[in-house]
C-alpha cells in the first residue's frame, strides 16, 4: 500500500508542476487569479513532501521485512499483494471454538495446568519427605590427638507426615494455574467479538472501494487535467477534484491495510499456521 501511495503521490507531484509551468506564462491581474496561482504553488510545495515521505514510508516497509525475509541489501523487489475483496464473512461460533481449542496461549496455559496436576500426584505419592546424606570432620585441639569423622542419613521430623506440606503447596499451584486458564479463556472470549466487530468494519469500508475504482479515480484526474488545459475546467474545480481524487485513493488503500491487519489478528488468535496464503481469501 505504501508502494502505491508513493506512486500515487509522485504522479500528483509531476502534475502540479505543469499546471504550475502552464500558470507561470500567464498574467494574474485580479486578486482572485493570483490567490489560485499561490494555492497551486503551495500545493506543489505539499506534494514534494507528500512525496518524499511516501517514497520513504515504501522504503522502510520493505526494510521491516528484511527481518524475515532475506532481501539483498539496497535493492527493492516487486512484492504482490493481493487485493482483498471483504467478500468473507465471519462466523462469530466457528472462529470463537478455533481460538479455545488452538489459541497458543491457551495452550501453553493448559500445559501448565497439566503439569501443576502431575506434581500435585507425585507430591501425595512421597510417603517420607526428601532425605539427605550428612558428613562431618572435627580435628582434636592441640593438647588432643585424633580426628573424628562422621556420616549420617538426615530426616525431617516427623517423618509420618506423608510429605503433607508438599503436597499442600502443590495444590495450591494446581489451582492458581486453573485460575489463570479459566481468566485467559475468559479474556479470549472477550477479544474475539472485539477483533470481529473491528474486522467487519473493516470489510464494509473494502466493499466501498473496489479495486477498478483506482484505475477510474486516474482517469478522472487525467480528464480534469485535460480540461484545465482546454479552458473547459476552471483551476479551483480541478484542485477539488484532485483532492477529493487522492482523499478516496488513500482512504482505499487504508482500508486495505486494516482489512488486512484485523485478519492478520483473527488468524494469530487461532495460530493458524497458513494464514500468509489464506489471506488473499479475505
Amino acid at each position: 500500500m505504501n508502494r502505491r501511495k508513493a506512486v500515487f503521490a509522485e504522479s500528483r507531484r509531476k502534475r502540479f508542476e505543469l499546471v504550475q509551468s502552464y500558470l507561470a506564462g500567464r498574467v494574474f491581474p485580479t486578486p482572485q487569479r493570483k490567490s489560485e496561482s499561490r494555492i497551486v504553488f503551495n500545493r506543489v510545495k505539499n506534494l514534494v513532501a507528500d512525496s518524499i515521505q511516501s517514497e520513504a514510508g515504501f522504503k522502510a516497509s520493505l526494510e521491516k521485512l528484511k527481518a524475515y525475509v532475506p532481501l539483498d541489501a539496497g535493492k527493492y523487489p516487486e512484492v504482490e499483494v493481493p487485493w482483498l475483496t471483504g467478500n468473507r464473512g465471519i462466523d462469530e461460533k466457528e472462529w470463537l471454538d478455533k481460538a479455545l481449542a488452538e489459541n497458543p496461549d491457551l495452550n501453553i496455559q493448559r500445559l501448565a495446568v497439566k503439569g501443576a496436576a502431575l506434581k500435585r500426584t507425585l507430591a501425595s505419592r512421597e510417603g517420607l519427605p526428601d532425605a539427605s546424606l550428612v558428613a562431618s570432620y572435627e580435628k582434636g585441639q592441640a593438647d588432643i590427638t585424633g580426628t573424628d569423622y562422621g556420616l549420617g542419613l538426615s530426616l525431617a521430623f516427623p517423618t509420618w507426615n506423608r510429605n503433607r506440606s508438599g503436597v499442600k503447596s502443590a495444590e495450591k499451584k494446581k489451582v492458581a494455574e486453573e485460575r489463570l486458564l479459566a481468566y485467559a479463556e475468559q479474556k479470549l472470549k472477550a477479544e474475539l467479538p472485539r477483533v470481529l466487530v473491528e474486522y467487519e468494519a473493516a470489510r464494509q469500508t473494502v466493499l466501498k472501494y473496489p479495486p477498478e475504482m483506482l484505475a477510474e479515480l486516474e482517469s478522472q484526474l487525467k480528464e480534469a487535467d485535460e480540461g484545465f488545459r482546454k479552458g473547459q475546467v476552471d483551476l479551483l474545480t480541478f484542485l477539488e477534484a484532485d483532492a477529493s481524487a487522492s482523499e478516496t485513493f488513500s482512504r482505499a488503500l487504508d482500508a486495505q491495510v486494516q482489512l488486512a491487519a484485523h485478519a492478520a489478528e483473527l488468524m494469530l488468535l487461532t495460530a493458524d499456521r497458513d494464514a500468509l496464503t489464506k489471506l488473499g481469501s479475505f
